[in-house]
């Protein structure tokens, strides 16, 4: 009996590490699938823009209102078709409004002249799945400290640029503040759940500067 018990023993450390390795390869594949799913969402919003500081009307056409909006303070003059607008409960005041695009060519340049915003009291961002969201507010420390340096940084989805290279905890650790939170080497930041959520101009501290800047 106790020889049965020490040989049952003896393989112990086999078995956990087989048991281990499956692990990993099961944490492996959820990431992998996370991953898969991020890109999915994020292709599903790629038709989408928010639109900030656009003041609730009265009885609105949020259509024509935004399509008004895009003439007079954007300066696109050309007609802009939508799928779907709507105004999003949000923390802001006056609420945003979430357009989705007939046309990714149209968005894109609404998205390129972003920059005629600078200095008015409106703005538009991108719509990221939440993981990215994510991603970007513990970036977005970093990209301000970096800049305040006088060094070019772009934020680009979920990926730093720093004077071109992408972002690296060890070689860019400078411009980490303790309370950015610590970033394992390689890594931008931690993972999160990845549903759908409306972009938030929290997640970029200039987002009409950043956005000129992605043409770059």
């Amino acid at each position: 009996m106790w020889v049965a018990i020490a040989a049952g023993g003896a393989g112990s450390p086999g078995k956990g590490s087989k048991i281990k390795k499956e692990l990993e390869q099961i944490q492996k594949q959820n990431e992998e699938l996370k991953s898969t799913v991020t890109d999915l969402q994020c292709e599903s919003l790629k038709q989408n823009l928010v639109f900030y500081g656009v003041v609730d009307q009265p009885g609105e056409n949020t259509d024509s209102l935004l399509k008004g909006f895009i003439r007079s303070e954007i300066n696109i003059k050309s007609e802009i078709k939508f799928v779907n607008v709507r105004r999003i409960n949000s923390k802001f005041n006056p609420r945003p409004i979430l357009a989705s695009f007939e046309s990714l060519k149209d968005r894109e340049k609404v998205r390129r002249s972003a920059y005629r915003l600078k200095g008015t009291p409106f703005s538009l961002s991108e719509q990221y799945p939440s993981d990215i969201l994510a991603k970007r507010k513990r970036l977005i420390p970093i990209l301000k400290e970096a800049r305040s340096q006088n060094v070019k940084a772009v934020l680009l989805k979920d990926k730093l640029y720093i004077d071109n290279d992408v972002f690296d905890p060890l070689k860019h650790k400078q411009f980490i503040k303790e309370s950015t939170g610590q970033f394992p080497s390689g890594a931008s930041s931690g993972n999160s759940k990845a549903k759908s959520t409306v972009g938030s101009n929290d997640d970029d501290p200039d987002p009409n500067s950043s956005m000129a800047e992605k043409e770059d």
